[in-house]
């Protein structure tokens, strides 16, 4: 989801005002961990590594929390012992420790692929420094989970399907489709429906 154009996230967001979690690739227990340590060791260098792809720029990891930074490809960010890396992510720890305590804030987590999503709801849970929160999850696994999400009062739930088997989120002529457009218009009044709670 493009959450710029829908109005759900400042365009200047994009940059060190994010939190911790702008684009990577994890699973639910990675998550779970992450936010329960608020950070700590996230982007410390000996928790992290270098994972190469074919065709593509070397991706850091943090090996610890089966985290990758995928936003974060390139030799730029692993120069000086993933110095740009961790100047980055500082700002956004912080921001991140802003935001779990004070104004309304949504907690938004989409999953495509096996896990038990309910280890990352209890984080959120345990991190919270107040009641002024919701978290919405965007269930988009296809297949059966093997447990499933427990009731919550603060919890929006909604099981969606990619609009096909081939659909690549971040590619403009998938996410610009109609049936792209509809599909993150479904994503986008799930949190518009939680942010009224």
């Amino acid at each position: 989801m493009l959450p710029n154009r829908w109005g759900l996230r400042r365009p200047s967001d994009i940059g060190p005002q994010s939190s911790m979690f702008n684009l990577g690739q994890s699973n639910c227990y990675g998550v779970a961990k992450i936010l329960r340590s608020l950070g700590e060791n996230f982007v410390s260098p000996e928790y992290l590594s270098v994972k190469e792809y074919p065709q593509r720029a070397p991706c850091p990891t943090n090996d610890t929390f089966h985290y990758e930074f995928n936003h974060e490809l390139g030799k730029y960010w692993l120069e000086n012992n993933y110095e740009n890396l961790i100047s980055r992510y500082k700002s956004r720890i912080s921001n991140f420790h802003k935001f779990i305590a004070g104004q309304q804030r949504v907690f938004f987590f989409y999953s495509d692929r096996d896990g038990d999503i309910n280890s990352v709801v209890d984080a959120i849970i345990e991190i919270n420094q107040d009641d002024n929160y919701s978290i919405v999850i965007i269930d988009l696994f296809d297949g059966e989970r093997p447990s499933r999400l427990r009731h919550h009062d603060r919890v929006s739930y909604a099981r969606l399907r990619f609009p096909d088997k081939d659909y690549v989120w971040w590619r403009p002529d998938h996410h610009d489709s109609d049936a792209g457009v509809y599909f993150e218009r479904s994503i986008r009044n799930q949190l518009i429906d939680a942010a009224r709670i």
